[in-house]
């Protein structure tokens, strides 16, 4: 038998046994229930990421497909490409050539022009050089236009050298042909030599200048030659480009069409595409299909931008019923006034035909007499235009005729400056010889200059003191004259002045001897009026 004692421990111990068998029960329930949310959480995850690795596996065996139809037609598209790249190239090397040889034209074609234009300079100076009325005209022009043979560097050898030398004598030939005809026309006169009462500097320049145009003409012929081998070359590199620019284009177009036939193949490889449920709007009767092979797949924007059309197209809809509205609406008012306009047509045509033959006595075509009177318009329109150009004719003589009198007028201006600066150069050249010739002869007068000047001096001292001595003679004698002049006047022996030394010159002695002979005269004359 238990006591009480042990009884009551016996409840308090299976009282704790209970109580740890509750906290044990709820432990294993909450473990249980974390273990079945973790494995609820492991689930998805597992079947999300069983979704991931078949839209990978799927989208690997898409990429495995597209690589395969890649490498299929790699070799065809690095052909392909290959072509286009070399006619690219061959393009840009071609027009880089065209452009340089464009270049090298364009400055042979400047330097042409500046021969011609050297040309034309010494042509203008010839003909300045001859002036007006020049009688040796026609023989100076006809020296300064002969061919002359001119000797030629030969820089080539072996059968070069043959070539030019077959080239030279030929040119040498025509010259000769061309001498003979001169000489023919010439006559008489020698084109080598100055005709008798020609200038010879004038000739002497007409050669010259026939020498320096002759240069010009090889220099000319020979940038010719080159201009045109760089205007050959020029074509046949344009020719060559075009042709370049074809087979570039039949290449792009290849390569294009190659794209666009890799493009639909890659186009027909099937595609998975996974969807939700909440994706699908393909509906027949309000439910989903099991097939979907004539469903439209589309992102959400283009799908928005098509209803709001479907909004905008209703919209127009309205808009355009309403146009159609009014359109009817003028469409009936439109026949209303036909009808109406085509009464009074009737009416005035009926009026027209009774005015017609009230006036005419018939009918007349009305038409026909518009179109006379249109005529008459216009033939008056076309006299008018006729006057106007032989008005304008006139004018455009009077001009040219204006024109060739300032041409004459500025070409004997030309000449006749070329005459005053061919003066001015010999003037020139007269001063220049007067020059030196002066220099010279101060140089050798300049020691007898200097030996010579005592002398001037002593002989303008002595002129001097013959004035002073002339100035008291006169006094003296106006004194006396006045005296004379005067009533009861008496006459005194004129006055003894000293003699002067004699100048050592001629001039100066007979000066004082002319001087004294009139001063007697003088007083003889007055002891005869007294």
């Amino acid at each position: 038998m238990e006591t009480e004692l042990e009884e009551e421990m016996r409840r308090v111990e299976e009282i704790k046994n209970l109580d740890l068998q509750d906290s044990l029960l709820q432990e294993i329930e909450s473990a249980v229930w974390c273990f079945d949310a973790e494995l609820c959480l492991l689930r998805h995850e597992k079947l999300s990421l069983d979704i991931q690795m078949k839209l990978a596996d799927l989208r690997h065996v898409t990429l495995f497909q597209e690589l395969l139809l890649l490498k299929e037609f790699e070799k065809r598209e690095n052909t392909l490409q290959g072509r286009l790249n070399a006619r690219m190239k061959e393009e840009d090397e071609l027009t880089e050539k065209l452009e340089e040889c464009k270049k090298q034209l364009e400055l042979k074609r400047r330097e042409i022009v500046k021969l011609q234009e050297r040309e034309r300079t010494i042509a203008a100076t010839f003909q300045a050089s001859l002036g007006d009325n020049n009688k040796f005209a026609e023989f100076l022009t006809r020296v300064f236009k002969k061919k002359i043979k001119r000797v030629k560097k030969k820089e080539k050898t072996g059968e070069d050298e043959e070539d030019e030398a077959s080239s030279e004598d030929s040119d040498e030939e025509d010259w000769d042909d061309d001498e003979d005809d001169e000489g023919s026309e010439a006559g008489a006169l020698d084109d080598s030599v100055c005709p008798p009462n020609c200038d010879p500097e004038l000739f002497e320049n007409t050669v010259q200048l026939r020498e320096r145009r002759l240069d010009l003409e090889e220099l000319l012929a020979e940038e010719k030659k080159t201009a045109d081998s760089l205007k050959k070359e020029c074509d046949a590199l344009a020719k060559k480009t075009k042709i370049v620019q074809t087979t570039l284009h039949a290449a792009e177009g290849d390569l294009e069409l190659f794209n666009r036939e890799k493009q639909q193949k890659l186009n027909e490889l099937d595609v998975v595409v996974p969807l939700r449920l909440h994706q699908i709007e393909f509906l027949v009767n309000g439910t989903i299909p099991r097939r979907l092979g004539s469903a439209l797949v589309l992102n959400t924007s283009p799908l928005v931008r098509l209803q709001n059309r479907i909004r905008e197209l209703q919209q127009e809809k309205s808009q355009q019923r309403e146009l159609y509205r009014h359109a009817r609406q003028r469409h009936v008012t439109l026949q209303h006034e036909h009808k109406d306009m085509q009464a009074k047509i009737k009416e005035l045509e009926s009026r027209c035909e009774h005015l017609m033959l009230r006036k005419f006595g018939k009918l007349v075509d009305l038409e026909g007499l518009q179109t006379l009177s249109g005529n008459r318009v216009l033939e008056e329109m076309r006299q008018e235009s006729r006057i106007r150009e032989l008005t304008y004719a006139q004018e455009v003589k009077a001009w040219e005729a204006n024109v060739c009198k300032a041409r004459e007028t500025l070409t004997q201006v030309t000449r006749q400056n070329t005459e005053r600066l061919r003066c001015l150069n010999s003037l020139l050249c007269e001063q220049k010889e007067l020059e030196d010739k002066l220099n010279s002869r101060q140089k050798k007068m300049g020691a007898q200059f200097q030996s010579g000047r005592r002398a001037d001096a002593e002989s303008k001292r002595g002129l001097q003191e013959l004035v002073e001595s002339q100035a008291q003679e006169g006094a003296m004698l106006r004194q006396e004259i006045a005296m004379l002049s005067r009533k009861g006047g008496h006459i005194l022996p004129p006055p003894q002045t000293p003699l002067q030394p004699s100048p050592p010159t001629h001039t100066h002695t007979h000066a004082r001897t002319h001087h004294t002979t009139r001063q007697i005269h003088i007083r003889t004359q007055l002891s005869g009026n007294q």
